[in-house]
């Protein structure tokens, strides 16, 4: 990699979850920058799994399924594998919406077909918008999630007229890391930008960083807060911090995009 890579020179802290920053950390070094890790957040099963379990015997009876993210994806189709049920998407119902491309790729690995997905707007603004216009009202559509999940979606659509069943698919818990070494990066400044994808990791990150040290929002203003899309970058500054990158396009492509755009006109 040499020196007219858009990102080299750059030291860029992923605070992903692990089992989900290696695709980022690749991208980051294709792009000429230096990876730092610091995993704020995990996912685990949702403790209690009988209303997932309830909604996971009615499948055929909803006629839409909507995931918002490649976590809601895995954790429905590892229950649905403990459970023993076949399920044959384009054979049975319901149809399948997601939220934007990678939610989209987790669930054709699984073999399913995807009915809708917004064109540009990855966020749950957009999946309400061609959701609501293609999908009947007075339908029946279950949503698995996240129990941090924005309840955005599921007020609009049932003040729409849908009949909307959310279901805690899984947990999102602050991850058991070491802060530590994140601290001496950016005391020493060998941190230039530290990367938002979730609004979790919003609220994890600078948690840690202020119960640790009374230096945290100095140490956060020296370097620059980017962020996955618009709803990450309110996390950030409901924290009193200010996002400087916020994506175009909410993925971890348009947040390299917005990264390499600030290197070039800085």
């Amino acid at each position: 990699m040499n020196s007219l890579s858009p990102l080299a020179g750059v030291h860029i802290l992923v605070t992903q979850p692990e089992e989900k920053n290696q695709a980022f950390i690749g991208k980051i070094e294709a792009h000429g920058g230096t990876a730092f890790t610091y995993p704020a957040i995990c996912v685990k099963p949702t403790r209690n799994m009988e209303p997932l379990d309830h909604a996971l015997q009615e499948l055929p009876h909803y006629d839409w399924l909507i995931f918002t993210s490649s976590n809601g994806v895995r954790f429905f189709a590892q229950r649905l594998e403990q459970l023993g049920i076949k399920w044959k998407t384009e054979v049975e119902g319901p149809k399948i919406a997601v939220v934007g491309p990678q939610t989209k790729a987790a669930v054709e690995q699984r073999g399913w077909k995807v009915s809708l997905a917004p064109r540009k707007e990855y966020r749950q603004e957009g999946l309400f918008q061609i959701l609501s216009s293609q999908a009947q009202v007075g339908e029946r559509l279950l949503f698995p999630r996240s129990q941090l999940a924005r309840p955005w979606l599921i007020e609009e659509l049932a003040g729409a007229g849908f009949q909307v069943t959310d279901v805690i698919a899984y947990e999102t818990v602050p991850a058991p890391g070491d802060i530590t070494e994140v601290i001496r990066l950016l005391e020493t400044g060998q941190l230039h930008i530290v990367t938002f994808t979730s609004p979790s990791s919003v609220h994890h990150v600078v948690h840690a960083l202020r119960s640790s040290t009374r230096e945290a929002d100095r140490l956060l203003e020296q370097v620059s807060l980017a962020c996955i899309g618009p709803v990450t970058a309110a996390a950030v500054e409901q924290a009193g911090l200010t996002a400087e990158l916020v994506a175009e396009e909410s993925t971890l492509d348009g947040l390299i995009a917005a990264m390499s755009k600030y290197q070039r006109n800085s």
